[in-house]
């Protein structure tokens, strides 16, 4: 037998042999790994579900939190317009449109009168769009009321149309009904329409009653609407003159299927899950429950319009868990403000998932709940579908697996017929190549002398290791550098009496220019803090170099003699001498006497600190004249002195990378979003002054990358320490 036939046989069976038990092997790996993934996939399931849902009840929670904010501000704004609408003269040309009339019986219908598909009736056991006008008012007159007198209070009210409509704007997709009654029972909703009820009286409803007797702005209990018969949830006001006398009583109604449907979920769950909004408030005896009531679901809205009567009020439910101790460890969790999830409840016999969260902060008995149930089978279904998915892809992959394995058979036997050693020599080079310098080695190089790819993918392995070493030195020479700058940074404010101080710096880079400093200082035994913060061009290696120059000057310089304005000229007359052309620092140093609340600043080119005034609101001016360190050797700077300062007062300091960055279009943070941000966060620690501004520049540069070093530094003056001791 010639050598080559025993080599064919000898490569070939060497090639296959451990193919076939490769093969068989990880076939049985595979599909013992694809059951298992799919049993892990199912229990990811279930997990990923419950923070899934905890997730959507709390987005869902502050979504209703803000629409309630803004539906109490409309009610607000509608009863001051409403009062003065009152205490006028009404308008001239004004035309009260009466709703029977006008729009029932079509005597003066008013311009933009149509039918609109929100709006339904019931008309002959079926529903219909009921015409409505958003131009003007409709006015319903309580029965004995004289019809002279009732124009005239509904021309009064003719001027509520504009605010109606503008508020409407704003909240349009859910409020339905906005409406005015007065205390001689005229009452007034807009947009305009009819369908009202013979012998309506609104001042009967319950919105109107319950803001009579609590005098504030108040959510009602949900009732059935007179016109259209659909369940509502109302925000109503009491209507006061100046000397507290009511005038009457302003509301907007909320469609509960709007309140309810608005609240998104998975496809996959809407169609079991419940959505509920609740309240410790029992709206008709006034008492405290020891369990939420229920004032919107969707069993409130299951009812036909045609089976409702709008005389007869919606019979709220107590919410309820089949299990005591859950139901009671849920309503503590609501009293106290606290959400939670229920992982194992039962409620009417059926296994659920009960997640639970409050809408806003309690600072009061009654406030509103957001509860969602979720039946576990539900979750399991999902979770079998995805257990039955891995399952399916695992046996396609053994199909895959299987026919790769035969084909790179039949590549084993033509590689082994047409000369493996050819191939395998060079490849084995390349590999021990390869491990000697993921041991570290990189002296290793590849032998290959093939004249194909195989020998350029050897010199380009061989050029590639010198490279990856000087990257890897480079690297090291980085972290070191970055651990370096970090520890020239303050590791903690210092504690001064009569102080609060914080400070952060965020670098783009490893390192960066930014720089900032808390420099104790003590002169006749009165103690001082200075603050420094600066910023050099550019960022990276360079710039850090210097920020790290000028930090060891200045330190050394402050313990000399001379004023503070002499030891900044000092320092970047040495600076100067040792810096490259083109490279300068700003730099503001302030020297803060927290016992007479005043401060010394000196500026090298640096923007003036902001200094915020709470008495007045607004900002102090201060002058920053001279120029950067590092330009002009011979260069005299100037310290300017400020206060005594009250207490209260905010400085904050910070470098050009917070009002410059950017966002995704371009627009830059800038100065008067800053100032803002520190007179909303005023009365906040400095710390949490510096986290808001922190996470205000985050939000607003979105997904633009941070180009520049932001530092920020901020003092705020407390009360003056006593000293007499």
């Amino acid at each position: 037998m010639r050598i080559r036939s025993k080599l064919l046989i000898a490569l070939t069976v060497i090639a296959i042999a451990p193919l076939l038990v490769a093969a068989i092997v990880g076939q049985l790996s595979t599909r013992s790994l694809g059951y298992q993934l799919a049993d892990d996939s199912a229990d990811a399931s279930v997990a990923q579900a419950t923070e899934q849902l905890q997730q959507i009840a709390r987005d869902q929670a502050t979504i209703l939190r803000g629409r309630s904010l803004a539906l109490l501000l409309s009610i607000e704004l509608q009863c001051d317009a409403a009062r003065d609408a009152l205490t006028s003269s009404p308008p001239g040309g004004a035309v009260a449109r009466a709703a029977r009339e006008d729009f029932d019986q079509g005597r003066n219908p008013p311009p933009g009168l149509a039918p609109n598909p929100r709006y339904t009736v019931v008309r002959d056991g079926t529903l219909v769009p009921l015409p409505v006008s958003f131009e003007h008012q409709a006015y319903v007159p309580a029965p004995g009321v004289d019809t002279g007198d009732a124009e005239k209070q509904a021309r009064r009210l003719t001027a509520m149309t504009p605010i109606y409509k503008a508020l409407r704007s704003v909240n349009e997709d859910l409020v339905y009904w906005q409406y005015t009654c007065t205390e001689e029972g005229v009452h007034t909703g807009y947009p305009g329409h009819g369908g009202y009820p013979e012998g309506y009286d609104a001042r009967q409803r319950s919105w109107y009653t319950q803001a009579v007797r609590t005098r504030e702005a108040v959510w009602g209990p949900p009732l059935v609407d007179a016109s259209t018969r659909q369940s509502m949830l109302t925000l109503s006001a009491p209507i006061e003159d100046a000397s507290g006398q009511l005038l009457g009583v302003t509301g907007l109604d909320v469609r509960i299927s709007d309140l309810v449907g608005g609240l998104r979920l998975p496809a996959e769950w809407s169609d079991d899950a419940e959505v509920y909004i609740t309240s410790f408030h029992d709206w008709i005896s006034n008492e405290e429950h020891a369990v939420p009531l229920i004032y919107a679901q969707h069993a409130y809205e299951r009812d036909t319009a045609a089976q409702r009567s709008w005389t007869t009020p919606i019979q709220t439910e107590a919410f309820s868990l089949d299990d005591a101790e859950h139901l009671e460890s849920l309503s503590e969790d609501l009293r106290a403000s606290r959400g939670g999830i229920l992982t194992d409840a039962s409620r009417d016999g059926t296994r659920v998932l009960c997640v639970y969260v409050p809408v806003a902060e309690a600072d009061q008995d009654g406030s509103a709940h957001l509860i969602i149930t979720l039946p576990v089978e539900s979750v399991n279904r999902v979770a079998e579908r995805a257990r039955n998915a891995v399952e399916g892809q695992t046996r396609a992959q053994l199909a895959t697996n299987a026919a790769i394995l035969v084909t790179c058979i039949g590549l084993a036997l033509v590689v082994a017929f047409l000369g493996a050693r050819h191939i395998t020599n060079p490849i084995r080079s390349l590999v021990d190549a390869a491990a000697r310098l993921g041991r570290g080695d990189f002296s290793a190089r590849a032998d290959v002398n093939t004249k194909d790819e195989l020998e350029d993918l050897a010199d380009t392995f061989n050029t590639m290791v010198p490279h990856l070493q000087e990257r890897i030195r480079l690297a090291d020479s980085l972290e070191l550098a970055r651990q370096l700058q970090q520890n020239l940074l303050p590791a903690e404010a210092p504690e001064v009496a009569g102080l609060d101080v914080a400070g952060d710096s965020d670098y783009c880079d490893e390192t960066g220019g930014d720089y900032y400093d808390y420099i104790e200082l003590k002169e006749d035994g009165h103690e001082r803090l200075g603050v420094v913060i600066g910023d050099v061009t550019g960022h990276g290696i360079g710039p850090a170099l210097l920020m790290a120059t000028a930090r060891a000057l200045l330190r050394s310089r402050v313990n000399l003699p001379g004023t503070h304005a002499e030891q900044i000229s000092d320092v970047n007359r040495y600076l100067t001498r040792d810096t490259i052309e083109g490279r300068f620092m700003t730099l503001a140093y302030l020297v803060i006497d927290p016992r007479d609340h005043t401060f010394c600043s000196v500026s090298a080119g640096h923007d003036a600190p902001l200094v915020y005034l709470p008495s007045t609101d607004g900002f102090m001016d201060i002058d920053t004249p001279d120029i950067p360190l590092g330009i002009d050797a011979d260069w005299e700077y100037s310290q300017v002195d400020q206060g005594p300062l009250e207490p209260g007062c905010v400085i904050v300091l910070g470098t050009d990378g917070i009002w410059e960055s950017r966002n995704e279009a371009g627009e830059m943070f800038g100065k008067d979003r800053l100032r803002t941000l520190i007179r909303d966060n005023a009365k906040r620690p400095a710390s949490e002054i510096i986290a808001c501004i922190s996470s205000a520049i985050s939000n607003f540069r979105g997904l633009h990358e941070q180009d520049d070093d932001v530092t920020t530094v901020v003092i705020k003056f407390g009360q003056t320490p006593d000293t007499s001791a």
